[in-house]
């Protein structure tokens, strides 16, 4: 919310000479931002591929009516063995431990702001180092959460331009149990 004051004359029109009586009340300006919501824990399947547009669109998309189309390159429901969780669903598992994981996500409307829920695809242990890395669009590449209780965390993205085509790209593996758009 935000209080903006505006000068008006004794009918509600605009004062625009400093001369002019006027009154003065308060308008209260409320912008809601209303995110798109992608919501992974549902997912049930342990390590299967995505690799049909019609499971992009349902898995990674889920059905959401703002998003037009959704590509991926190896990106998995689920987690088949390994990492923080093995044998494990309710998330996605984007990249290999080879290979560069990438969401692309098209909308219908423009958003300026990218919130990934996600952890990296190893819990954090005496020997282990963080490698994986996660970027947006043309952001620069962070690493993905990495602690010893394997607990997602939230890395927010400002796009440094409006899109509304969105790429999520995984340097290794990293997985994302929710994406909010806004």
């Amino acid at each position: 919310n935000a209080s903006v004051v505006v000068f008006v004359d004794v009918n509600g029109n605009d004062v625009k000479d400093e001369g002019e009586a006027f009154d003065e009340c308060d308008v209260t300006v409320k912008q809601e931002a209303d995110a798109i919501i992608l919501d992974y824990s549902g997912l049930t399947d342990k390590g299967i591929m995505i690799d049909t547009d019609e499971e992009t669109l349902s898995l990674v998309g889920l059905n959401n009516t703002h998003i037009t189309a959704v590509s991926c390159t190896r990106v998995y429901s689920g987690n088949k063995d390994g990492g923080a969780y093995p044998d494990s669903a309710g998330f996605l598992k984007v990249g290999t431990g080879s290979g560069v994981g990438i969401i692309i996500i098209t909308l219908d409307s423009y958003v300026s702001r990218v919130d990934i829920l996600c952890h990296d695809w190893r819990r954090k242990e005496s020997d282990a180092t963080n490698t994986n890395t996660i970027s947006v669009n043309d952001s620069e590449q962070v690493l993905a959460p990495f602690n010893e209780t394997a607990t997602f965390e939230t890395l927010t993205f400002e796009l440094t331009e409006p899109s509304n085509v969105i790429t999520i790209t995984t340097y290794n593996r990293v997985f994302i149990k929710g994406i909010k758009l806004y």
